[in-house]
C-alpha cells in the first residue's frame, strides 16, 4: 500500500467518526432540550391544575357560605311558637269577649261617676248657669265668622250670656281658681279648674279678679258682671267658654 492510499483512507475514517459525533451529540442535543420543555409544561400543567382545585376549592367554599346564610335567613323568618301561640290565644280571647250595647256602655260610665252615691263629675248633670235667668244672646260658633274689630275671620269659642252690670256670677261646679286677671278687651278674665274640663268667665269686674288658688263649690259668687266686653256687638252680657284638653267646646252641653 502506497502512503497516498493509507492516509486517505485515516481521512474516511476521521470523516466516519466525526459523522457519528455529530449524530450523537445532536441527540444528545434534541433529548435533553425535549427533557426541558417538557419539565417545563409539566410545571405548567402542575401550576394550572392547582389554580384549577383552589377555583374550585373557593366555589365550594361560597356554595356552603351561600348555603348557611339561607338557613340563618330561615331561622330568623321562622316564626316563634310561643309568640304564633299566645297571638292565637289571644285573638281567640279577643273572639270571645260579648258585644256590649251602647246603653250599656253608657250606663257603666254613668256608674263610674257616683262614689257612695255622690256625684263626683259636673258633667254628669246639668250645672249651675253662670247668671241666674241669664239668656243665650249668642251661641257656640259653628263656623269661622268675620270680626270687624279684629279685622280677620274667627271661631266664636263660647256662648254670651245676657245680664245686667252687678249680677252675680256663680261657678258652675266645684273647683280651683287658676287664673284671675284683667283683660284689655275682655275685661276681668277667671278660669276655673273642675274634674275633667276648665271653665272661663269674660267681663267680670276687675275688682274680683283677686282669687288665684280659691277653691270654690258649685254655685259660689265667684264675681260680679260688668259686661263690656269690646270687639262684640252684643250689649252688657258674660262670655262664658268651656274647655276640654285645651280646646273650646260648646257650653250647652254642660249648662244646656
Amino acid at each position: 500500500m502506497s502512503k497516498e492510499y493509507i492516509g486517505r483512507k485515516k481521512n474516511r475514517r476521521g470523516i466516519v467518526w466525526l459523522a457519528v459525533f455529530c449524530t450523537v451529540t445532536f441527540a444528545l442535543t434534541f433529548l435533553i432540550s425535549y427533557s426541558f420543555q417538557s419539565s417545563k409544561k409539566s410545571e405548567k400543567n402542575f401550576s394550572a391544575s392547582k389554580n384549577y382545585e383552589k377555583d374550585i376549592t373557593e366555589q365550594l367554599n361560597d356554595m356552603f357560605e351561600d348555603k348557611e346564610e339561607q338557613e340563618e335567613q330561615k331561622e330568623i323568618k321562622k316564626p316563634d311558637k310561643t309568640e304564633s301561640t299566645a297571638s292565637e290565644k289571644q285573638k281567640q280571647e279577643n273572639e270571645n269577649i260579648p258585644e256590649v250595647s251602647a246603653s250599656q256602655l253608657a250606663e257603666e260610665a254613668n256608674a263610674e261617676l257616683y262614689e257612695d252615691g255622690v256625684e263626683t263629675n259636673a258633667s254628669a248633670s246639668k250645672a249651675t248657669v253662670p247668671i241666674e235667668n241669664g239668656s243665650i244672646e249668642k251661641e257656640f260658633g259653628k263656623r269661622p265668622e268675620y270680626s270687624e274689630f279684629y279685622g280677620d275671620w274667627r271661631m266664636h269659642c263660647g256662648v254670651d250670656i245676657a245680664g245686667t252690670p252687678g249680677d252675680d256670677v256663680r261657678a258652675i261646679s266645684d273647683g280651683t281658681v287658676i287664673e284671675s286677671y284683667i283683660d284689655p278687651i275682655n275685661g276681668g278674665t277667671m278660669k276655673i279648674e273642675h274634674k275633667g274640663f276648665v271653665s272661663v268667665y269674660m267681663g267680670l269686674r276687675p275688682e274680683d279678679m283677686e282669687m288665684n288658688g280659691t277653691v270654690v263649690k258649685q254655685g259660689d259668687v265667684i264675681g260680679t258682671l260688668e259686661g263690656q266686653i269690646l270687639g262684640e256687638n252684643a250689649g252688657v252680657h258674660l262670655h262664658f267658654e268651656i274647655h276640654e284638653d285645651g280646646n273650646p267646646v260648646d257650653p250647652m252641653k254642660y249648662i244646656g
